[in-house]
């Protein structure tokens, strides 16, 4: 071989290794390498064994050869650090072989103990509770397969570590979370409800509502204790009792002063069924119960239905069928069935044995009449239903728009104006004693959307302040000055002013007076009451849109007493809702499968269903 051959010498081809463009082959007849294995080199024509392409004794005869050594050890490094910076964006890492404490080390699983399974375990018992997830379900082959894909390297607990070990340790933690709160809110107010679970055991549920030193609402979960006893007045109080003062340490003559105040809703519910049995509403009410119970249950029936429907251009909607514990689904059926009417009236009557089904003359003359009064009080049924903002200084004003609502007028039928009648009055016998209209009162006085506009008698609110400072609020009471003759540098009516003088406060500004200002210590708490109300009773009330808290976190600083009295006071529910909630997450939680749950464990999942998502804002 001469060097002739050195300029004919060809091109490995689809090779990768930058040492080949030191090597090549001789070319056949048609031009093509011939690579039997044996590529020349470049530099000096000798051919080296490289079978399969093996570029070992390639680079070992290059390294002959320095300065081309050199040279292919640059192109090499300069190819690895750009291959590698085009695919990841950072600088090439070493290739090398992976050790085999490296492979250990990537299988090996972690510790029980140690940090990464600790937050892992967290995070599972956190899913379980929040969510409400069958504790079995860590035991299942497919959980098991999703966490095996998510990190390999955790193992996976038994259904035992977690309801024995990992959610009584979460459970404990919201506890002391949830008490420190507790202690910090100085009053508060509390919700029970009871429920019996698929076992029939009876259990208790107790919520508690305070207003924060921000001014701002919580509600929590004190707990779903297990009630053990007949459902008297005083083994509710006896369990009651226990929780608050046993369970949570709870001062309960905080709650001495404020009597029990009834349910919006239930009064309501209960209100509007003395209506629902004026009368033939009743009979009329049941035979609709039996129209519609004939079509839920065919599905021949159910299928005419919708032929009709499309006939006579109706909506294609269900009939609904009321439930006895809501009120509103009777008005949901009503008005649901006079809707489709004249589809269900041609279905029955092309069904001859169904005719027994079909509604009289006098039976639609009452479900308009019953459309009429209770299509107006619908919205009136979850309209207290928060947790999060201030309720029960708005049963007054709803209680005043109900009672208008029911007046019969002169265009009202004779069975529209007793249904009316009936509702209006036993809802006004559910708030006549005396003690739940005076809070009602001071609820609504107190909340500066309202003032005394709904008030019946604003004396004698300001005489239940007047005691309560002298019985038990002087040592809340800061020193602070009040101003002589206060101005808030707006006119004293009117939305704009009002906001104007918000902004002002907002801003930083203080009222302006006239004279000195006149510092009232603790000893004078009485003086004190008397000037706050004063003011206060010279500011219009705000838009009923705006959040009576924020008002009060903005004018605390003037008016130190009512503030108190305003946390004392907003803090009580109107209804009893919180409570109901629970039961709601109970239901999801005690399900058929998990029907043997001990009471103990019902509790505690229970209470991390409903708190925990709350503590973790909390945290954030």
């Amino acid at each position: 071989m001469n060097t002739s051959d050195r300029d004919n010498l060809l091109q490995k081809s689809n090779s990768r290794s930058e040492v080949w463009n030191y090597f090549g082959f001789l070319p056949d007849e048609t031009g093509k390498p011939i690579d039997d294995g044996k590529p020349v080199c470049r530099e000096c024509l000798t051919r080296i064994q490289a079978k399969g392409g093996n570029t070992s004794n390639l680079i070992k005869h290059l390294w002959t050869h320095p300065t081309s050594y050199a040279e292919y050890t640059k192109n090499q490094n300069h190819a690895a650090l750009t291959g590698a910076q085009s695919h990841t964006g950072n600088p090439a890492t070493s290739k090398s072989q992976p050790t085999i404490d490296s492979l250990f080390e990537k299988s090996k699983k972690y510790e029980a103990t140690s940090k990464e399974a600790a937050v892992l375990n967290r995070a599972v018992a956190e899913f379980i509770c929040l969510d409400q997830i069958p504790i079995y379900t860590v035991d299942r082959f497919g959980f098991k397969q999703l966490v095996k894909k998510l990190n390999s390297k955790y193992e996976l607990p038994s259904r035992n570590f977690f309801m024995n070990n990992e959610i009584p340790k979460l459970y404990t933690e919201t506890r002391g979370t949830i008490k420190a709160e507790l202690e910090g809110s100085g009053f508060y107010s509390c919700t029970t409800d009871l429920w019996t679970s698929r076992t029939m055991q009876s259990y208790m549920a107790v919520t508690a509502q305070f207003i924060t030193m921000h001014w701002q609402m919580q509600s929590w979960c004190l707990g779903c204790a297990e009630l053990n006893s007949d459902h008297t007045a005083e083994s509710i109080s006896e369990a009651f009792s226990e929780m608050l003062e046993e369970q949570w340490g709870l001062n309960l003559h905080d709650l001495h002063d404020c009597n029990w105040i009834p349910c919006f809703g239930h009064n309501l519910d209960l209100a509007v069924h003395k209506g629902l049995n004026v009368d033939h509403v009743g009979s009329t009410l049941s035979r609709l119960r039996r129209t519609v119970s004939a079509f839920s249950r065919s599905a021949k029936l159910t299928r005419q239905l919708k032929s009709k429907q499309a006939d006579l251009g109706v909506p294609q909607h269900k009939l609904i069928h009321d439930e006895p514990t809501r009120w509103g689904s009777a008005c949901d059926m009503v008005e649901r069935f006079l809707e489709q009417q004249q589809a269900v009236c041609a279905v029955l009557a092309d069904n001859r044995n169904k005719w027994h089904l079909m509604p009289k003359d006098l039976d639609v003359t009452t479900m308009e009449a019953l459309k009429n009064v209770l299509g107006h009080l619908r919205d009136f049924t979850d309209a207290l239903s928060g947790e999060q903002h201030p309720t029960i200084s708005s049963v007054l004003p709803l209680l005043w728009k109900t009672e208008s609502i029911l007046i019969a007028s002169a265009s009202d039928s004779q069975l529209s104006s007793r249904i009316k009648d009936c509702i209006r009055s036993d809802l006004q016998n559910r708030y006549n004693q005396k003690e739940i209209q005076t809070t009602l009162n001071c609820c609504t006085f107190l909340d500066p959307r309202f003032k005394d506009t709904f008030v019946s008698n604003v004396q004698e609110v300001e005489a239940r302040f007047q005691q309560q400072v002298e019985k038990s609020l002087m040592h809340a009471i800061p020193s602070v000055k009040i101003p002589n003759q206060p101005n808030f540098g707006c006119p004293k009516s009117g939305l704009s002013g009002l906001l104007a003088g918000i902004m002002n406060e907002k801003r930083g500004a203080t009222p302006c007076t006239t004279e000195d200002d006149v510092t009232v210590s603790a000893a004078e708490p009485q003086q004190k009451l008397r000037r706050e109300l004063e003011i206060y009773n010279k500011i219009p009330e705000t838009d009923a849109r705006d959040d009576p808290l924020k008002w009060w976190r903005q004018n605390e600083g003037s008016f130190p007493v009512l503030s108190i009295f305003a946390k004392r006071y907003l803090c009580i529910s109107a209804t009893s809702c919180a409570s109901e909630r629970i039961f709601s997450l109970s239901g999801n939680i005690c399900t058929p499968p998990r029907s043997r749950l001990t009471s103990h464990h019902l509790d505690m999942l229970v209470f991390l269903g409903k708190n925990l998502q709350q503590v973790k804002k909390l945290g954030t």
